[in-house]
């Protein structure tokens, strides 16, 4: 399995490789992989680890290291079955640990959960066990599983009173998820904000603002702070926002009538990828905002959209975004005078909707 591309490992392979030669042993071979992990040369510590595992499959430090350097590499889906094995052969505390702690990079929560249970009935309990009680609780709740709330709470505010000195930034985000769970959403923000404070890196500083955007723009609905949270994690950079939070972006900013700034976040998705039907949409309907004199600005964005769609498209689940599209361009053209185009664009809004009131209304003037 390729993890990195590979790099030369230093002088020390040397003794390594005799040991290896003369002994022909798992042991040997998996130091001499944890020379070339050193070195940053994953994918061939990788294949020396596995070729240990072919050796003697029952060596157990061979799938403990072998689970660590997938973890490194944030691998964590296949560091799972190997800590599986590793307890299998050793059955130790800080294996459940480490393999708790894959499982919960990996998502997987509930299986996290019952691994700490374990631990906890052995009496193993650390700030970091704590931790992912507590966050994989509140990841369970905020998806609606039925999970026990006020344990994952304790389980979090004990890190505060117990290890105070291992307390960190995401801490206080994850206490944040459960004053969402109680419906205070003034606590969470206050608790991210916290989070933003305590955080010394400016990267994960970024990451939390993105957090509140996501907060603003999908629970309370506050717009304009949706916007606000989205620059500051753009932070003058194009780079720091996804193209997904740039049409998030867009829609906050369109939502609360800043429609200068929508349409500058919609132009990034369409220079990223002209044929993406939403950016070209949502161009469209933002400058035909910014149009307050009915100028039909929009012509040429609504135009593009109707030209990505196909036939099967507009009958489909872009039926509703064809039909607007093709309304406003009737109503321009039509105004224009230009009845030949008006007449082919109101022509597909009966085909889409024969109960259109636009269309009905345009074919009822041309009778006349």
């Amino acid at each position: 399995a390729q993890i990195i591309n590979p790099r030369n490992a230093s002088a020390a392979m040397k003794s390594y490789n005799l040991a290896s030669d003369i002994n022909n042993d798992a042991k040997a071979i998996v130091r001499k992989a944890h020379v070339y992990q050193r070195a940053k040369n994953a994918n061939l510590a990788n294949e020396m680890f596995q070729t240990a595992i072919d050796l003697e499959p029952n060596y157990a430090p061979t799938y403990r290291a072998q689970a660590e350097l997938y973890m490194e590499y944030y691998q964590y889906n296949k560091a799972i079955p190997l800590w599986e094995k590793y307890i299998t052969l050793n059955d130790s505390d800080k294996a459940r640990y480490r393999y708790a702690s894959s499982l919960f990079a990996a998502e997987q929560y509930e299986a996290a959960l019952a691994q700490l249970v374990k631990l906890e009935e052995r009496g193993f309990a650390n700030a970091y066990t704590l931790r992912i009680e507590g966050s994989s609780i509140a990841k369970l709740a905020l998806a609606g599983k039925e999970v026990d709330v006020a344990k994952g709470k304790a389980a979090m505010q004990r890190i505060e009173k117990d290890f105070p000195k291992m307390v960190i930034a995401s801490d206080f985000e994850t206490l944040g998820e459960y004053a969402k769970i109680e419906g205070d959403n003034a606590g969470f923000e206050a608790l991210v904000l916290k989070a933003i404070e305590f955080e010394k890196m400016q990267n994960a500083k970024l990451y939390y603002y993105g957090v509140l955007a996501n907060h603003y723009l999908n629970t309370t609905k506050e717009y304009a702070k949706a916007g606000e949270m989205f620059e500051k994690k753009q932070n003058g950079k194009l780079e720091n926002l996804t193209l997904a939070e740039y049409q998030e972006m867009g829609r906050a900013f369109f939502a609360s009538e800043q429609f200068e700034k929508a349409n500058a976040a919609f132009d990034v998705l369409i220079e990223s990828n002209d044929t993406y039907v939403g950016g070209h949409f949502w161009k469209a309907r933002t400058v035909s905002r910014i149009d307050t004199e009915g100028q039909g600005l929009a012509t040429a964005s609504y135009e593009k959209v109707l030209s990505l769609l196909s036939e099967e498209d507009m009958q489909g689940g872009y039926k509703a975004i064809a039909i607007e599209a093709a309304n406003y361009l009737g109503s321009v053209y039509h105004i224009q005078k230009n009845e030949e185009n008006a007449t082919k664009y109101f022509t597909l809004v009966q085909s889409l909707d024969p109960t259109d009131e636009k269309a009905a209304a345009y074919f009822k003037l041309l009778k006349k």
